[in-house]
């Protein structure tokens, strides 16, 4: 898409507290209302078709769908081999791009001079198509979920429900910013040990166990407790465990209070030794363990 301001330039070197107002409404709109406007399906399909013109993709079958599973609900009507069809559906999430059409709008609120035609077009892609699945025989473009949950740092999280809702039956979950599962956020309590033994995503086991209770972890692993100390440098409060189920774990609190688990090998005695390997070791490794 072109944004190429029109000529003559101008510089823009002051700018309103009436325009600084309107640029705080707009991203009031876009990380807000606009995330879950519900559009009619006229007006989605004569976008997603604006957006195609001339591609040859335009022609073929397009379909509004509220989730994933309804898209693989009427795909199986063209296969019926639901093994096949669960690897038929692509998709192309554009999200990000409302973030940049909510630039654009911010900048022209404070002067600056598009092709308003060709913005226009962009913007209503972000708004009304910004998630496209297809398969064999046609587009599925997904409606916007009808809630998103946020906490203070702008990322998605709720510890009671679904992050996002789009329908009863595809939700995604989310806290803190971190992907889950249903049951760490609904049902907890029903974590098993072995979940926690085999939970390979060091933010979502610290998650988990949060859920599950650091005293109930630490009763039913066994932990005996090696080491702790107050690290003033990172400003964290460490501890190091042994287990029987997980080996050597090392605790730390953050000052932020999330607490991170993280395995550390049997040869370390300290919390000092811990920091000096953690600082060594690549994060695709800690991400393993």
């Amino acid at each position: 898409m072109s944004t190429k301001a029109t000529t003559p330039r101008k510089e823009i070197t002051t700018v309103s507290d009436a325009q600084w107002d309107a640029v705080r409404a707009l991203r009031a709109y876009w990380v807000g209302p606009a995330q879950t406007a519900q559009y009619p399906d006229e007006v989605i399909l004569a976008t997603a078709r604006e957006m195609l013109h001339d591609h040859p993709a335009c022609q073929a079958p397009m379909y509004v769908v509220s989730s994933p599973t309804e898209a693989l609900a009427i795909a199986k009507t063209f296969y019926p081999d639901s093994q096949k069809t669960s690897i038929l559906l692509h998709y192309y999430c554009g999200l990000w791009r409302g973030a940049w059409a909510a630039w654009y709008e911010g900048a022209a609120i404070l002067g600056v001079e598009y092709e308003d035609d060709v913005y226009q077009t962009f913007r209503r892609r972000s708004q009304h198509c910004p998630v496209w699945l297809w398969c064999d025989h046609g587009i599925y473009i997904l409606r916007h979920p009808t809630t998103i949950h946020w906490n203070s740092a702008r990322q998605l999280h709720n510890t009671s429900g679904p992050a996002v809702h789009y329908t009863d039956d595809f939700n995604l979950w989310s806290i803190n910013g971190i992907a889950v599962d249903e049951q760490i956020v609904m049902r907890p309590e029903t974590q098993t040990i072995k979940q926690l033994t085999n939970e390979t995503n060091n933010d979502v086991l610290a998650i988990r166990i949060q859920r599950y209770g650091w005293d109930r972890y630490l009763d039913e692993t066994h932990a005996v407790l090696l080491d702790s100390r107050e690290n003033h440098v990172e400003g964290t409060l460490e501890a190091l465990y042994t287990t029987t189920t997980h080996g050597l774990r090392f605790l730390a609190t953050c000052p932020t209070g999330q607490i991170v688990c993280l395995s550390i090998p049997a040869d370390i005695t300290t919390c000092n030794q811990a920091c000096q390997w953690l600082s060594a070791t690549p994060m695709n490794v800690l991400g393993r363990t």
